[in-house]
C-alpha cells in the first residue's frame, strides 16, 4: 500500500511539472509587468492542452525507464465477445454516471474551467478523451495494480487501487464516479489479465463526457432535461447493461479458465 500511494503521488508530480512551470513562468511574467494575475491566464485552451501532452509525455517517459511498459501481456488483445461486453459495460457505466451526477456537488471552480477550455480546443478534446484514458489505464491498471497484487488479494487488490483512482481527482464528485469506475476497471483487467477492455470502457466515458460538456448547460444532467421518471428509466436500463456485460465477462473467463484446467 505505501509503495502504490508513493507511486501515485510520483505520478501526479510528474503529470504537474509542465504546469507548475508555466504558472511560475506566468507569476514572474505578470511580475515583471507590473499586472495582477488572474486564473485564466494559466488555462487558455492551447496552453493547457501543450500542458497536459508535455506531462503525458514525461509520465510515459518515466514508466519506459521502470520498464513499465514492457509487459506484452498487459496489452493481449482479449476475447471478441469479451471487447464488445466492455463496450456495453461502458455505455452501461455512462448512462449510470449521467444519472447519478445530479446528486453530487459541483466541481470546483478552477476544474471547471479547466474543462471549459479543454473543450474549446479540438486536440484538448482528444487528448482528454484518448491519451488521458491511456496514460491513466497504464498507471492504475497497469503499474499500481501491478504492483498491489504482489502483496494484496484480488478484491483488495481492486478496491485499493480504485481508491486512489478517485484520490488521484483530487474531488469529491470526479474521485466518487473514479472510486467506482475504478473497482469496474481493476476487476476487469483482473479478470482479462488485460487493460484493452479497462481502456475501452475509459476512452467511452471520457468521449461521453466531452459530448455532454457540448450538448449540456453547465452542472446539468439527463434528468433536468428529460424529468426524473424517464431518467430514472434510462437509468435502470444502464444497470442492465452493466450488470449484463459484467455477469457475461465473468460467465466467458470461468468457462475459459475450466477448459484449460481440462486441458
Amino acid at each position: 500500500m505505501k509503495k502504490s500511494l508513493f507511486i501515485i503521488i510520483l505520478f501526479f508530480l510528474i503529470l504537474q511539472i509542465p504546469s507548475i512551470i508555466w504558472i511560475g513562468y506566468t507569476v514572474i511574467d505578470s511580475w515583471v509587468a507590473g499586472q495582477g494575475i488572474s486564473i485564466e491566464t494559466n488555462v487558455s485552451p492551447m496552453n493547457l492542452t501543450i500542458q497536459i501532452m508535455i506531462g503525458y509525455a514525461l509520465t510515459l517517459s518515466y514508466l519506459w525507464k521502470q520498464k513499465e511498459l514492457g509487459n506484452k501481456d498487459r496489452y493481449q488483445l482479449p476475447q471478441q465477445r469479451c471487447i464488445i461486453a466492455a463496450c456495453i459495460a461502458g455505455i452501461g457505466l455512462i448512462i449510470v454516471n449521467d444519472y447519478a451526477g445530479q446528486f453530487l456537488p459541483e466541481l470546483p471552480e478552477r476544474q471547471r474551467i479547466i474543462m471549459q477550455a479543454i473543450v474549446q480546443n479540438p486536440l484538448g478534446i482528444i487528448v482528454v478523451s484518448v491519451m488521458g484514458p491511456l496514460i491513466e489505464e497504464l498507471i492504475f491498471r497497469g503499474s499500481i495494480l501491478n504492483a498491489l497484487r504482489k502483496e494484496k488479494g484480488k478484491w483488495a487488490t481492486i478496491l485499493i487501487s480504485a481508491f486512489l483512482f478517485g484520490l488521484f481527482h483530487l474531488n469529491f464528485s470526479q474521485g466518487t464516479f473514479a472510486f467506482g469506475a475504478g473497482i469496474l476497471l481493476g476487476w476487469i483487467t483482473w479478470v482479462t489479465g488485460s487493460i484493452i477492455p479497462a481502456l475501452i470502457i475509459h476512452i467511452l466515458n471520457n468521449s461521453a463526457a466531452m459530448i455532454f460538456q457540448h450538448l449540456y448547460a453547465p452542472d446539468t444532467t439527463t434528468a433536468d432535461y428529460l424529468g426524473q421518471p424517464a431518467a430514472m428509466g434510462i437509468c435502470m436500463i444502464g444497470i442492465l447493461l452493466l450488470v449484463g456485460s459484467i455477469y457475461f465477462i465473468h460467465k466467458s473467463y470461468k468457462s475459459s479458465s475450466k477448459r484449460e484446467s481440462l486441458d
